[in-house]
């Protein structure tokens, strides 16, 4: 039978209440009765009794605690008779027992007490606190605050893990909210939250040990005593009862103790992580120069402070130079130096101050240590870049160097300036002869700061330069000033002692091949930054892209071409509101174009209910002059499922031609290797005014020019039923304006052949690897007829399927594109070429 459920009888109870009244008697007596010095003497054997028990025994007695207290009150009887006088007896008293108290409290708050031990009544237990979040324990049985730290969930609605401070300094990590203390006090016990096993942590607070339990039955706890732990198994499941004992999990687990670090107490392990290279350590430095060592650095006092553990994650060091005590303080581990070519001088980044804000400094064998000026920093409207690299130490200057970040659009080649990429882009080039996009990689633009060591720093003080081009030269920028929103800045820019006209923006990149310099000329308000030139280092040519750009952004210059982003409009945000009103992508562009250039600056400015509209474009060199390439090619053959967008093909026969447009391109890789990329969810405008959405690039027009043959790709999780994706062919007839769907699946990565009574069309055999062997396949185009014809709605000069109603503005505003008079090819060398059409 459970201890917990045994009930007393009345007399049991009685007998039990006098016993316990006689024995509190008995000791009050002898202390009130006894001679003064005697009760002196008694004290000091229970106080010394109390001490020997918790030596030997490991826990102090509840009756030896209860005898201390009720012999001190009776010694306090005695002292208030031997005084003279009412008053003043009753105050000797109540003194003396206020003192002998206070001595005992402090005794016994290193001694391991024991508590008394209660009979809990024959109900069941109320629920502990969930392990999803809820009244973590705030204070110990002591009444000392506990401090609970780094919370949250282990997944999105998983349940909460944290972290415990104990009043002591003792952490437990890893611990939850449904934590118990055991009714005697000495134990803390809490689930240990896991995404795979669960486990439990018990805390011995007398021991100051640390017990992990490998027992996934307690998820939640609902009550500890000084034998048993009781809890429940997972909510989420049978929430079953659980109870062990408490000593049998401890005896099972492996004791971790705690190791001090100042006045935290951490888990050996916890520790471990934190002391590994807290050691002084000697600095790398050359053969002439001083002796440097950093010397782990420390508060006294971690508990003290809001977050105790900011001390031991900033891993600060002092710097100590030739065995004096420089009063910096560097980052742990290695810190980045740069040194002068004999040793006698010294750039690092240090803190004045623990936990202040890093800056250079300056050593000097004949000067010492002096602070340096801030380096340059980027404006909001100029290339992001990361936290500058120390590099050199040059005469006169040190050499930083940054990463600038790359601008990124929302649908990769169209839509809002919405990121940054701090990696390499995969940017698209041209097309193979069987029309496969060709993607080449643009490398992270550098920059590198020239920062003064004597004299003014930050954006006035500092040079810029750019990466080394082909014979080892830099482009070199020097700020003028900022224009009026102190967005960008204005610098000269040359090229070593050749100043080119003008002022320029920071934003540039270097060819591949190290040659060629783009660049942007700055424009101050009411304009934006429009005109791009391409600097022939090696020539000391600069030459200028006849059309202007709005607020150009560079991302790159590989093989011969400028990779930019260019403004055109905006976009008001517009909610969808019904059927067919979804993302339009390339088929909406803007709403509202970009107007004349002594407007664009107020044009450009970022506002809540608009965004502005962005374009990538391609510019090459065609012999004589650099201009903007096509966005659209013509193609002479059928586009496979990897032909992206930007494509217009003829009609054989009739004045006719479909231009496709808006394709999102899906690929595994984004290298030489694309054959799992295909195009889907693109748009269909014909020269003869009829639109169709949601297309694959598949497409092939009959043999007479009436019937155009088209393909939509459907994912397996956008319809019911489907374990594979699908490609399902759509006829348009452009004559009689009608279109016809069906739901049989074309088999994978679909090849229209030729179209004439049949349709002829292979499948299967160029996709990615596993695909099914390619086969070749023919409808006749009379079976095709007899599916039923859905006639298209006319609307401002469109044929439209009804469910493109809504977006009838946005096909209106479409104008078909005309063919280009030229191209311009790029050799391996880089050199661009003009082949006239």
């Amino acid at each position: 039978m459970d201890e917990r459920t045994t009930e007393k009888s009345l007399g049991q109870l009685l007998l039990t209440a006098a016993l316990e009244i006689a024995w509190i008697g008995v000791l009050v007596a002898l202390g009130a009765l006894l001679p003064l010095p005697l009760v002196a003497l008694g004290w000091f054997v229970l106080l010394g009794a109390e001490w020997a028990m918790d030596r030997w025994r490991g826990k102090v007695p509840y009756r030896l605690q209860q005898a201390l207290f009720f012999w001190v009150l009776g010694g306090g009887f005695a002292l208030s008779r031997a005084l003279p006088g009412f008053w003043l007896g009753l105050g000797g008293g109540v003194a003396l027992i206020v003192a002998c108290m206070l001595v005992q409290i402090r005794f016994e708050r290193g001694l391991r007490l024991e508590r008394q031990k209660l009979e809990p009544l024959d109900a069941p237990l109320p629920p502990g606190v969930s392990a999803w979040g809820g009244d973590a324990p705030q204070c110990t049985p002591e009444g000392e605050p506990i401090r609970v730290i780094d919370g949250g969930e282990i997944a999105m609605g998983g349940p909460v893990l944290c972290d415990y401070l104990m009043p002591d300094g003792c952490f437990i990590p890893d611990g939850n909210p449904s934590a118990r203390f055991s009714s005697d006090g000495r134990h803390f016990v809490s689930p240990m939250p896991s995404r795979g096993a669960w486990g439990l942590l018990i805390f011995d607070r007398h021991e100051r040990l640390l017990y992990r339990c490998a027992v996934s039955d307690f998820w939640e706890l609902d009550s500890v005593t000084e034998a048993e732990v009781i809890g429940r198994c997972s909510p989420l499941t049978s929430n079953a009862a659980r109870r062990l004992d408490l000593n049998a999990l401890k005896a099972a687990a492996e004791a971790e103790p705690f190791v001090a670090i100042r006045d935290l107490w951490l888990p050996q392990a916890e520790w471990q992580r934190w002391a590994t290279g807290r050691q002084p350590q000697l600095l790398p430095t050359p053969a002439s120069g001083p002796r440097l060592e950093s010397r782990p650095w420390l508060l006294d006092s971690l508990l003290a402070l809001d977050d105790p553990f900011a001390p031991l994650r900033a891993d600060q060091a002092e710097l100590w130079i030739d065995g004096e005590a420089s009063g910096l303080y560097l980052a742990g581990g290695q810190p980045p130096m740069a040194w002068r070519d004999d040793g006698q001088a010294l750039v690092f980044p240090a803190a004045a101050e623990p936990l202040g804000r890093f800056r250079y400094w300056l050593w000097r064998r004949d000067v010492g240590v002096q602070p340096l000026g801030e380096p340059w920093g980027s404006l909001s409207r100029e290339p992001h870049a990361g936290a500058p690299e120390l590099l050199t130490l040059e005469d006169g200057w040190a050499r930083l160097g940054l990463v600038l970040s790359q601008p990124c659009l929302s649908y990769e080649r169209y839509g809002n300036l919405g990121s940054y990429s701090y990696s390499t882009l995969f940017l698209l080039h041209g097309h193979g002869t069987d029309d496969r996009p060709c993607w080449v990689e643009s490398e992270m633009p550098r920059l590198e700061i020239l920062l003064p060591l004597e004299g003014p720093a930050g954006r006035p003080g500092c040079l810029l330069q750019s990466a080394p081009l082909a014979d080892g030269q830099r482009a070199t920028w020097e700020w003028r000033r900022d224009d009026a929103e102190a967005e960008r800045g204005a610098y000269v820019l040359r090229l070593g002692d050749w100043r080119l006209e003008g002022e320029w923006l920071i934003d540039h990149r270097v060819s591949d091949c190290g040659r060629y310099l783009a660049l942007i000329a700055f424009a101050e308000a009411p304009t934006l930054p429009h005109r791009l030139a391409i600097l022939d280092c090696r020539e000391r040519r600069l030459a200028w892209l006849d059309e202007p750009l709005a607020d150009l952004h560079l991302q790159g210059f590989v093989d011969g071409q400028v990779h930019l982003l260019r403004l055109l409009g905006r976009n008001r945000y517009q909610p969808p509101s019904g059927p067919g009103e979804g993302e339009p992508g390339l088929l909406r562009r803007f709403d509202e174009a970009l107007p004349t250039a002594q407007a664009w600056h107020d044009f450009g400015r970022w506002r809540d209910d608009w965004q502005l509209y962005y374009e990538q474009e391609r510019v090459g060199f065609d012999g004589q002059t650099w201009r903007r390439l096509p966005k659209v090619r013509w193609l002479d053959a059928p586009p496979r499922v990897w032909s992206d967008g930007g494509f217009v093909l003829p009609a054989p026969v009739a004045e006719d031609a479909a231009w496709g447009l808006g394709f999102d391109y899906d690929s595994v890789h984004r290298d030489e290797d694309v054959k799992a990329g295909f195009s889907r969810n693109g748009y269909l405008l014909t020269a003869s005014g009829i639109g169709v959405s949601n297309l694959a690039a598949p497409m092939i027009w009959s043999a007479d020019g009436r019937y155009l043959a088209l393909t939509r790709h459907v994912g397996r999780h956008e319809e019911s039923g489907l374990e594979a994706d699908q490609w399902r062919l759509l006829l348009l007839d452009v004559r009689e304006r009608t279109l016809r769907r069906y739901r049989d699946d074309l088999g994978e990565w679909p090849r229209f052949e030729t179209f004439d009574a049949d349709l002829q069309f292979r499948s299967g055999g160029e996709g990615p690897v596993g695909a099914n062997g390619t086969g070749r396949y023919a409808l006749a185009l009379d079976a095709l007829l007899k599916a039923p014809a859905e006639p298209l709605q006319a609307c401002g000069g469109r044929w439209l399927p009804a469910e493109e109603l809504p977006r009838r503005d946005y096909w209106e505003r479409l104008v078909f594109p005309t063919r280009p008079q030229y191209s311009i090819t790029t050799s391996p060398l880089g050199t661009l070429q003009q082949d006239r059409m």
